[in-house]
């Protein structure tokens, strides 16, 4: 069974950044941050005016604490080789934090 540390219901649209340490339950753990990014910005990215987040998965496998970053709109599927592609990471990886998008902010995804 997974374990979820400091994950509320839902994202709150309004609250600050969301840190979370997801462990899948496959003696893996992702320290992934959750955070709101305003209309101002979202429309001048592309995304309009719907809500969008920017996830950063602070990775150590590298030996340090370093990181990969991407936008994610809820309002969209989200497909694990997307996630592959813009995270550069394997399947299971891309899967994982597919699955915590779910979680943490009711996305549709694809595993």
């Amino acid at each position: 069974m997974a374990r979820h540390k400091n994950l509320p219901k839902m994202y709150d649209w309004d609250a600050h950044p969301v840190l979370w340490e997801y462990e899948p339950g496959n003696c893996t753990r992702y320290v992934l941050l959750f955070t709101p990014v305003p209309e101002a910005a979202a429309m001048a990215l592309g995304y309009g005016s719907r809500p969008i987040v920017h996830l950063s998965w602070v990775n150590s496998g590298s030996g340090g604490n370093c990181g990969a970053c991407m936008f994610v709109d809820p309002d969209s599927l989200l497909h694990y080789a997307y996630v592959m592609e813009k995270m550069e990471c394997n399947s299971a990886d891309a899967k994982a934090l597919v699955k915590a998008c779910e979680l943490q902010l009711g996305v549709e995804g694809e595993r």
